[in-house]
C-alpha cells in the first residue's frame, strides 16, 4: 500500500525487500533492469533467451547453502570475481608486473573466509574484517575512508569524443543483422544519455551494447 506513495528510489527498495533473495542479488547486476530488457530484445530473441541469465543465476544461487549474505559471497567468487574483476584488474596489472589482488586470493584465506558467520562481515561496516586486520599498518584516514573503485570515465568518452563513434556502432548493420536487441529500445539507451543521465543504467546499457555492436562487426 505505500508503494505508490514513495519516491523513485523508495519504490525499488521497497521492490526488492518483497523479492525472493535470489531475485534481489539478480536485480543489483541486472544492467536492464525495471522492464528495460523486455523494451530493448527482440521479441523472438527474447521469447527463446530472455530469461536465460535469471534461470542461470536462480540455479547458481539456490545450489550454495547459508543464509542470504553467505550465498551473495559464494556467487560472487563463482562469477564476479573471475569472469569481471580478475579480467580488468589483475590481467592488466600483471601485464606491467604490478601485483594486485592476488595475495586475498589464496586458497587458504578464501576457504578461511568462506567458514566466517555472515554478520562477522557485516560487523559495523565495509570489509569489517580486513579493515580490522590491517587497522595497525594503514592510516586512519584510510581505513575510514569510502570505498573506491577504479571507475573508467566512460560517461566522458560518450558525451565527448566517442559519441559519432558509439552513435554509428549501436546503428550499424551488424547489430541490426543479430536480431538481438530493437532499434526502439537502442534509441531508449540513447535518450536516457541525452538527458543528462551519464552515470548509472544509461552509461552501462550503452557500454553493453557498444561491446555487442563491435562483436558483431567481428562476425562479418
Amino acid at each position: 500500500a505505500l508503494r505508490p506513495l514513495l519516491p523513485g528510489r523508495g519504490r525499488r527498495a521497497m521492490a526488492l525487500v518483497l523479492m525472493e533473495p535470489w531475485r534481489r542479488y539478480y536485480e543489483f547486476y541486472e544492467c536492464f533492469n525495471g522492464g528495460a530488457r523486455s523494451g530493448l530484445l527482440d521479441p523472438g530473441f527474447a521469447a527463446r533467451h530472455g530469461d536465460a541469465p535469471a534461470r542461470f543465476l536462480r540455479d547458481l544461487y539456490t545450489s550454495f547453502p547459508g543464509e542470504e549474505p553467505d550465498r551473495m559471497l559464494a556467487v560472487d567468487l563463482a562469477t564476479w570475481l573471475p569472469d569481471d574483476l580478475n579480467v580488468k584488474v589483475d590481467m592488466t596489472s600483471m601485464a606491467t608486473a604490478l601485483e594486485c589482488r592476488a595475495p586475498l586470493e589464496d586458497h587458504r584465506l578464501v576457504e578461511w573466509c568462506a567458514r566466517v558467520p555472515a554478520r562477522r562481515h557485516l560487523a559495523g561496516r565495509r570489509k569489517a574484517l580486513l579493515a580490522r586486520a590491517v587497522e595497525d599498518l594503514l592510516p586512519r584516514e584510510v581505513l575510514a575512508g569510502d570505498k573506491r573503485g577504479f571507475a573508467a570515465p566512460v560517461e566522458h568518452w560518450f558525451r565527448g569524443d566517442l559519441e559519432g563513434f558509439l552513435r554509428s556502432r549501436l546503428r550499424s548493420r551488424a547489430l541490426a543483422a543479430l536480431e538481438v536487441v530493437t532499434e526502439e529500445g537502442v534509441d531508449r539507451v540513447l535518450r536516457g544519455l541525452r538527458k543528462g543521465l551519464p552515470t548509472g543504467r544509461p552509461r552501462i546499457q550503452a557500454f553493453l551494447l557498444l561491446a555487442l555492436a563491435i562483436w558483431a562487426e567481428g562476425l562479418r
